[in-house]
């Protein structure tokens, strides 16, 4: 660049000032040509620069000034332009091989005072280039036609002569310099081209420079170049930057030519210089041949049918011209033959070519066991791929095609498979349905034949079922599998293992079946329940509920029976667990006793049942005649008088298993004979279930009608008459005849259930007491008395009457007294007359005729009125 300065000065500002160039004015152009103007005092200042000098700037430059009244003044200046550039001006990105010459050029009108110079990565204080050394030579033309070259060579260039090379010269005290970048690098690969046999091929990038390269891998088969994708086939490994070197290793393992084969590129980069570029490439084919019964380019085939079927996959670049099965046994070229069949079936990829060989062994058995090897031959080469199988008869089967597992049932399913073979099994594992490894163990069946089985039973629900399968593992590494069928069922009675009832009782069985059934039968022991027995509430394909009362012929075990037609498996049928019943009948333990006791005596009634609900305390009755007492033990009649005065009570006995209960009767009634029972109550699930005894029949014996007390007047006749219950033998005695029973007079009779007993005394006349003594025959010599309440028996005797006729006016008062004279026979407890005494009572008697109604008012009540 350059600046042109105009210095203007005197009394006055100039009105314009203009610069010229050839008498051109010269306009400024952003960022090329730019004028400034200044103003100090009266010194004017006006300047020109020229951004970027060409060849064209060269001239005479004119600053034209004008002021107000027009006057003008001029002043020039000549632009030389002197410049130094090197030919060709674009960097040198090249190899490090042999000499590398360079040169710069020096341009200008004016010749240079010195140089050129030589430095080496701008460093003009301390680097300069020695042209004296083996490594450089320096050769300068003469300054003609205002030109100059220098042309400087580096000797045998390394990676280290990469730098930025300077050269200037000096002229009119301006350094006049130019700079020259030159890149000193190497990219190779390793190898350039291969045909690889065996799918693994390394492919290695290797860089030389003095700048730290970043690589990236390109690949390009029969379509468009992309970058490498690393995965299981292809990887990518690299060395650090050191000593200006670095590398980058493709690895292709297990490749093909139909994915992997084709060109790879390699491609360096630097972060401080992005032009800067290399890349190389490597032509990559794959030829490979395998066995895809399995996986591996050598591995075990193992025969399971009567022929062998073996197909080898050749990928390459081309179609073989052949392809070749051998046996390690010496015999080449299995060709088609009446044991062979052999046909390869070509087909064109889009980068290459794949070919399946398909070879079959008829009527494999052990004898043919042995390596047999495939090999495509191609054109032109002296190596070709091949791939090695070895084939061995085994054969693997379950032992049931189908496995049925009843979970009801507690003993594990036979999970097993056999094998064939002469080559020993090492191991066996199963998968289930879901894929998941069961381990097992591997036995020797016979000679040739082994039997493998689980080693735990990995069944425990129904959606354990569905396909499973066994693989053996034969020690030269191969495996052979099979396959069967599980089919889970399980019935289950949602109840506990066993059930204590009582008769009467209702139960009901439910039956569920996770995975459904056809039918629902219901088992009593081994024998079909009729379907009268029971009540079926509902009944699906997974669920049947039946409901049954108990009775006393219900105690056995209960199960149902499933069936399920569209089963697989030979066996479909499978019962559920067993729901064994026990029955408590409703009879007691214990039944009250029936009995006859006297009246006035104390007996007890005892019951005893079983407690089939162990703690659970129960509800006791006790009835008379079908009618409950009451808990505190009294029955009342339908006036409210007690006629049976009881005391209840109730116990657990056998730890609760048993409960006993009790009635005493105490100080007994005509009124308390008749039936008693007792029962038990429980509560279940709301439901009252009872327990009854059977009725004992308590017969009270004595007197229904005791002896009545009874006057008599002295020498008339007296009867006394008594009523015992049943049928006794009844006997009249006195107080003075003591034990001997007075028979003159006495009769009885059955009345009803009763008998009735009367003594007729014809002729009163002494006063006494008097009682029924009843006898019960009790069987065998055994006799029961009963006897009755003592009665009195009393005389009367008239004195005088007066007057002996008496008259009277209806409403008056007839009055009249009369003497009696009286034996009585009193109560002992309130004796008021001494027996046999004569007492004399005056009494007054009054009548109201129009009532004809009696009363006395005696001066004593105690003396009967006549």
């Amino acid at each position: 660049s350059a600046i042109m300065t105009c210095l203007v000065w005197g009394d006055a500002k100039p009105k314009n000032v203009v610069w010229k160039k050839e008498n051109i004015t010269m306009q400024e152009i952003t960022g090329e040509v730019i004028i400034k103007s200044t103003e100090e005092g009266s010194l004017y200042t006006h300047t020109l620069e020229l951004k970027t000098l060409s060849s064209v700037s060269e001239g005479s430059y004119t600053c034209n000034v004008t002021y107000d009244d027009d006057n003008s003044f001029n002043a020039s200046t000549n632009l030389v332009r002197l410049v130094a550039y090197f030919q060709p001006a674009e960097p040198l990105y090249t190899k490090p091989d042999g000499d590398i010459s360079i040169t710069c050029f020096y341009s200008g009108k004016a010749a240079p005072d010195e140089g050129p110079f030589w430095y080496k990565d701008k460093a003009l204080d301390g680097n300069k280039i020695d042209e004296s050394t083996d490594k450089y030579t320096l050769q300068t033309s003469e300054y003609a036609d205002e030109k100059q070259n220098s042309v400087l060579t580096v000797k045998n260039t390394a990676v280290t002569d990469t730098g930025s090379y300077m050269c200037h010269w000096k002229s009119s005290s301006l350094t006049v310099p130019a700079d020259y970048y030159m890149g000193l690098r190497d990219l190779s690969v390793d190898p350039q081209s291969v045909i690889s046999m065996t799918g693994t091929q390394d492919v290695t990038c290797t860089f030389a420079g003095t700048m730290e390269p970043t690589f990236t891998w390109s690949y390009k088969g029969s379509g468009t170049k992309e970058s490498v994708v690393e995965g299981a086939a292809v990887t990518i490994t690299g060395t650090a930057f050191e000593n200006n070197a670095a590398s980058s290793t493709l690895k292709l393992v297990g490749a093909n030519q139909i994915d992997h084969g084709g060109m790879y590129y390699c491609k360096v980069s630097f972060e401080t210089d992005t032009k800067d570029t290399l890349e190389v490439e490597s032509d990559v084919k794959i030829r490979t041949a395998m066995v895809v019964n399995g996986e591996g380019a050598a591995m075990t085939f193992m025969v399971t049918d009567s022929d062998a079927r073996v197909t080898c996959m050749i990928k390459a670049d081309e179609e073989p011209e052949s392809i070749v099965w051998t046996k390690d046994d010496g015999t080449d070229d299995l060709k088609e033959s009446d044991d062979n069949t052999v046909f390869n079936i070509p087909r064109n990829k889009i980068n290459g070519v794949e070919v399946m060989s398909i070879i079959m062994l008829k009527n494999f058995n052990a004898s043919k066991d042995g390596r047999y090897k495939c090999t495509p031959k191609f054109k032109d080469a002296s190596d070709n791929p091949s791939a090695i199988v070895n084939i061995a008869f085994a054969e693997a089967s379950p032992k049931k095609s189908c496995v049925f597992v009843d979970l009801t049932e507690q003993t594990p399913p036979n999970l097993e498979c056999i094998i064939e073979t002469k080559t020993q099994p090492t191991k066996v594992v199963f998968y289930d349905a879901l894929g998941q490894l069961i381990q097992g163990t591997v036995t020797k069946h016979e000679e040739g034949k082994y039997i493998g089985k689980v080693t735990e039973n990995p069944i425990t629900s129904t959606s354990d079922s569905g396909d499973y399968s066994c693989t053996f593992t034969l020690d030269n590494g191969a495996d052979v599998s099979s396959s069967f069928s599980v089919k889970v069922k399980k019935s289950v009675l949602s109840t506990s293992d066993s059930l204590e009832l009582v008769t009467g009782m209702e139960f009901t069985l439910t039956c569920t079946v996770e995975t459904g059934a056809q039918t629902f039968v219901w088992l009593k022991g081994t024998e079909e329940l009729d379907s009268s027995t029971y009540e079926s509430v509902r009944s699906s394909a997974t669920e049947a509920v039946i409901k049954m009362k108990v009775k006393d012929d219900s105690a056995g075990t209960y199960k149902c029976r499933n069936t399920y037609a569209a089963f697989p498996c030979l066996q479909n049928q499978f019962e559920s667990n067993g729901l064994t019943i026990e029955v408590q009948t409703s009879s007691a333990l214990t039944n009250p006793t029936s009995a006859k006791i006297k009246i006035g005596d104390d007996h007890t009634l005892t019951c005893e049942f079983n407690n089939p609900l162990g703690n659970n305390a129960p509800y006791i009755q006790w009835f008379f005649n079908n009618e409950p007492i009451s808990q505190q033990g009294q029955v009342y009649n339908a006036n409210g008088e007690l006629i049976v005065d009881g005391d209840k009570n109730s116990e657990k006995i056998d730890r609760g298993a048993k409960y006993k209960t009790t009635l005493t009767l105490n100080d007994v009634t005509i009124d308390a004979s008749g039936n008693y029972m007792c029962s038990i109550k429980w509560l279940i699930n709301g439901r009252p279930i009872v327990l009854s005894s059977e009725a004992a029949t308590i017969t009270v014996r004595g007197f229904v009608t005791n002896p009545a007390p009874t006057n008599a007047v002295i020498g008339s006749a007296a009867t006394i008459t008594c009523m015992a219950t049943g049928t006794p033998s009844i006997g009249f005695f006195s107080e003075e005849s003591g034990n001997t029973e007075i028979a003159t007079g006495a009769s009885s009779a059955v009345d009803g259930d009763n008998t009735k007993a009367t003594l007729v005394i014809a002729s009163v006349s002494v006063p006494g007491k008097y009682r029924c003594i009843a006898t019960y025959d009790a069987g065998g010599d055994n006799e029961v008395k009963v006897e009755s309440d003592w009665a009195h028996l009393s005389i009367f005797n008239f004195v005088d009457m007066a007057p002996s006729t008496v008259f009277a006016v209806t409403g008056n008062t007839a009055t009249f007294t009369c003497r009696t004279s009286a034996r009585l026979m009193m109560d002992a407890e309130n004796p008021i007359l001494n027996h046999g005494s004569n007492v004399y009572k005056r009494a007054t008697i009054k009548w109201e005729y129009k009532k004809k109604e009696k009363s006395t008012d005696c001066d004593s009540a105690l003396i009967p009125l006549l």
